[in-house]
C-alpha cells in the first residue's frame, strides 16, 4: 500500500505492516526497545505497586504533611514529577515543586520532603538533590535502580528506596554475551510515576486506588484514564490541573517513539 505524503517532499512511502511481526526488523528499527516496554505499562503499574508494597513508606502519613514536596528528577525520570503534579491538582494542600536544576531551592528544609526520582540510579544531578535533601534533614524517598548509587545514598539516610524493575526483561543478557540494555527512562513512566502517586495518596494529596490499579479495572471510577487531546488527563473528583503536565509527557513518549519507529516505514522512489 502506498500513498503521496505531501509532507514529506512529494516522496512515497510504502508502511509494510508485515514488518511489524517481523522480530528482527522490528528490533533494528526500534533500538532502545521502546515498543515492547510502552507496551508493558500495565505491567509496570503492578510491579511499582508491589515495590511500593514491600517499602516502608511509614514516614509518609496525611498527619505529618510535609509543607511541600520536592521532586528531583532529570530528562524522562522527571516525568514522574510531572505526573504528580497533574494528580494533586490546584487545589492540593501541598505545593509540589519539580527541581531540574542540580541542586536543591534554598527555601527548602526539615519541613519538606524531596523525592529523588532517577530510573538508572546514577544520574548525577539527582544524586546531589538527594544528598543535599538529607543533609538539610528533609523527609526523603528515593526511586531508581537497585544497587545503584542513588540506592547507596538512600541506605545511608536510612530514607525509603522503591526499586525500578523493568516489568519485561531487558534485551540481551539472556544467553548471549552481550550485557542487557538499560530501559529508556521515557519508557519507564508507569515504573518511576506510581512510587510518587503512592506516597502522595499516603500523605492525602492524591487518589490513585491502588486495588483498582492493580486490577486493570475500569479507570473511570478514578485514577489516570486516556481522554482526548485538550482535555484533562486525569479524572479525579475536585480540581486537576489542566492538560499541560499530561501532555507533556504523552509528548515526550509520542515524539520518542515516532523516532524509533520510523524504519517500519520504507521510503521509496517517486514514480
Amino acid at each position: 500500500m502506498s500513498e503521496d505524503l505531501g509532507g514529506w517532499g512529494g516522496a512515497e512511502f510504502v508502511l509494510a505492516a508485515d514488518r511489524l511481526d517481523t522480530p528482527d526488523v522490528v528490533e533494528a528499527a526500534d533500538p532502545g526497545d521502546m515498543l515492547r516496554q510502552v507496551a508493558s505499562a500495565a505491567a509496570q503499574v503492578r510491579t511499582a505497586l508491589r515495590s511500593c508494597a514491600e517499602t516502608d513508606l511509614s514516614v509518609f502519613t496525611p498527619d505529618g504533611r510535609p509543607r511541600a514536596i520536592v521532586v528531583a528528577g532529570m530528562g524522562g525520570s522527571g516525568l514522574a514529577g510531572e505526573m504528580l503534579t497533574a494528580m494533586t491538582g490546584l487545589s492540593s494542600p501541598v505545593q509540589v515543586v519539580i527541581s531540574q536544576a542540580g541542586r536543591l531551592p534554598g527555601w527548602v528544609g526539615a519541613a519538606d520532603a524531596v523525592l529523588a526520582v532517577s530510573c538508572s540510579g546514577a544520574t548525577p544531578e539527582t544524586l546531589a538533590v538527594a544528598t543535599e535533601a538529607a543533609r538539610r534533614g528533609c523527609r526523603l524517598a528515593c526511586v531508581g535502580a537497585g544497587e545503584s548509587p542513588l540506592h547507596r545514598i538512600a541506605e545511608q539516610a536510612r530514607a525509603p528506596f522503591v526499586p525500578v524493575v523493568p516489568a519485561s526483561p531487558p534485551r540481551g543478557g539472556t544467553g548471549g554475551s552481550s550485557p542487557p540494555e538499560p530501559a529508556l527512562p521515557r519508557s519507564m513512566l508507569w515504573a518511576v510515576s506510581i512510587p510518587l502517586l503512592v506516597i502522595g495518596e499516603r500523605l492525602g494529596v492524591t487518589r490513585i486506588r491502588p486495588g483498582r490499579l492493580r486490577a486493570g479495572g475500569d479507570p473511570a471510577g478514578g485514577g489516570v484514564a486516556p481522554v482526548p487531546p485538550g482535555q484533562r488527563v486525569v479524572r479525579q473528583p475536585g480540581q486537576v490541573t489542566g492538560p499541560g503536565p499530561g501532555r507533556r509527557a504523552a509528548d515526550g513518549l509520542g515524539h520518542l517513539g515516532a523516532e524509533r519507529g520510523r524504519g517500519a516505514a520504507v521510503r521509496q522512489p517517486a514514480a
